[in-house]
């Protein structure tokens, strides 16, 4: 278990949740203030919040994600060393029961324990370490806060104080388009909540019309949250762990750089990579070994479909989307 790695996984989430409740907070304080702002401050105002919401929620995934699977790792490295100290609880009792029978003094018997508490301090350090460290990641996840308990301020908001659901027809030609965002906040920068540029010939803009095939505009005033695709691990010990694609490029290998890291042997430091473009998504592999599988053929470049089955080096995943 690389601390270290796991240590700037949980900076970077917290980091990220911090400005997560800073949006939440004031997306309530604005509800409360509904009835006494303008239609339009109110739904530029929710709009600039909103749109950082769900930049907030595409870059959290992943990493959920990754901190997930550490979890994973950190149960299984505890009940490692629980069992290799099994063996020296044994040990322990056999010395006192030995001891008890007359075998040698009490004296002996002490210093024989203290020596088998000194050949196993590594091993309680370790222990100690991976269930702190397993703590910290609980608590973390515990603060997730996922799509169903996200606000849609702008459609409730649109009732609660009394604002109408449809644009009026006499002023429909003025406010057909979105209301621009406004660029008067400050607190939470942009270039901070902003994912990193799509690649050359990557989707822009609409990227979630584009995805949910949504086969008609969004009625002005409500809020769209949507699952971004994912692969899902469909076999071996972590079965059902799932990671979410970014809506650009999603890079997949060992190495911590990576969107999505992967700790097994047969994964590349830097494996495969996953882009979002006019077509769809499509699956590279950089040139690897162990190589990339799609319906159990290997491909150098593929565009995947819902369902389609990607194996990764050794690791066997679904594309959902």
């Amino acid at each position: 278990m690389d601390f270290e790695v796991l240590g700037k996984l949980t900076k970077d989430i917290n980091g990220l949740q911090k400005q997560q409740t800073v949006l939440l907070e004031r997306i309530e304080k604005l509800t409360e203030k509904a009835d006494t702002v303008s239609e339009v401050v109110f739904a530029r105002i929710m709009g600039d919040y909103q749109q950082k919401l769900d930049t907030l929620n595409m870059e959290l995934g992943p990493l959920y994600d990754q901190l997930r699977l550490k979890k994973a790792e950190l149960i299984e490295s505890v009940s490692e060393v629980e069992e290799d100290l099994k063996a020296y609880m044994v040990e322990k009792e056999e010395i006192s029961v030995r001891a008890e029978l007359g075998e040698f003094s009490q004296k002996k018997a002490a210093s024989k324990i203290e020596a088998l508490e000194k050949e196993n301090e590594d091993k309680f350090d370790r222990l100690n370490k991976l269930k702190s460290e397993l703590e910290k990641v609980n608590k973390v996840l515990a603060a997730e806060v996922g799509e169903q308990d996200m606000p849609s301020p702008l459609l409730s908001q649109s009732k609660e104080a009394g604002l109408p659901d449809a644009v009026p027809d006499d002023i429909q030609e003025e406010t057909s388009s979105p209301v621009p965002p406004s660029t008067l906040s400050e607190d939470v920068p942009d270039a901070e909540l902003m994912p990193p540029p799509p690649p050359r010939n990557a989707v822009t803009g609409d990227t979630e019309k584009t995805i949910l095939d949504l086969g008609e505009e969004v009625q002005q005033g409500s809020t769209l949250l949507f699952r971004p695709p994912t692969l899902t691990i469909v076999s071996g010990e972590q079965e059902g762990t799932e990671f979410r694609l970014k809506m650009g490029v999603t890079n997949i290998g060992s190495a911590k750089e990576n969107d999505i890291v992967m700790s097994d042997p047969s994964i590349a430091e830097k494996h495969a990579q996953i882009t979002f473009g006019p077509d769809g998504f499509t699956i590279y592999d950089y040139n690897t070994p162990g190589g990339i599988l799609v319906n159990g053929q290997r491909v150098s470049e593929r565009l995947v479909q819902n369902g389609d089955n990607i194996q990764i080096g050794d690791i066997e995943l679904r594309f959902s989307n």
